[in-house]
């Protein structure tokens, strides 16, 4: 089980789960979390823990002004 320090970047709702976008000392990292009345405001420090198993890696890049990203699991 590994653990994090993060800092809340961005949030959105995306029906019963966020979709929280946070900085971190390995790089800015997104993961949904189910929404239980408290949210993570703008700013806000929290530390995030997962399993290896848990990680799915991403590459993205920009063509034609849009963001494209290719599941790396």
């Amino acid at each position: 089980h590994l653990r994090l320090p993060a800092t809340v970047l961005q949030r959105e709702l995306m029906g019963a789960d966020y979709l929280l976008h946070v900085s971190t000392p390995i790089g800015t990292l997104r993961f949904s979390r189910r929404n239980r009345g408290k949210v993570p405001e703008k700013d806000e420090s929290l530390p995030i823990g997962f399993s290896p198993a848990d990680v799915h890696l991403f590459h993205a890049e920009t063509q034609h002004n849009l963001q494209m990203e290719t599941d790396h699991v």
